[in-house]
This record gives structure tokens, sequence and C-alpha cells, in this order.
């Protein structure tokens, strides 16, 4: 099952990640705040869940997207 991760910016520009394990590319979820649209992180119920909003400097994982989840790698893989 592949592990996925999006790294993302609130409304007060505070960077955030969440991890999950999930067969499918799971949904992002957008939020309108004022006349901005910022992602929340992972839209999901299902998926288990290893970290959500979990604290990362702007500088952190600089070659994750930040509009997009990024598959880590099929998790037990050693590759």
């Amino acid at each position: 099952m592949p592990l996925w991760g999006i790294k993302y910016m609130d409304v007060d520009e505070r960077w955030w990640i969440d991890l999950i394990l999930q067969d499918h590319q799971p949904e992002i979820e957008n939020v309108i705040v004022g006349s901005g649209i910022f992602c929340d992180g992972f839209n999901t119920t299902n998926a288990r869940i290893l970290a959500r909003k979990a604290s990362v400097e702007a500088t952190d994982l600089a070659e994750w997207p930040t509009d997009s989840a990024v598959v880590l790698r099929p998790f037990g893989s050693s590759r």
C-alpha cells in the first residue's frame, strides 16, 4: 500500500504535512478563506492516517509540490 504525503501552507502562512497509507491517490481538501483558496491536507475518512497537520518549516521538504499529493513509496518496499 503506498505511503502518500502532502505539504501545505495555511492562511497564517504556517507549513504542515499529512502522511497517509492508501491504495489510490487521495483527494485534497481545499478551503476558501477570504479571496484565497488554501489546501487543508487530505480529504479522507477511510485511510490510515500517520500524521495530520504535522508542523514543518517552509524550507523542509522543498522538493515536495504544494498543490498535489506525493507518493513516497509502496509500504513495505525497500525501494
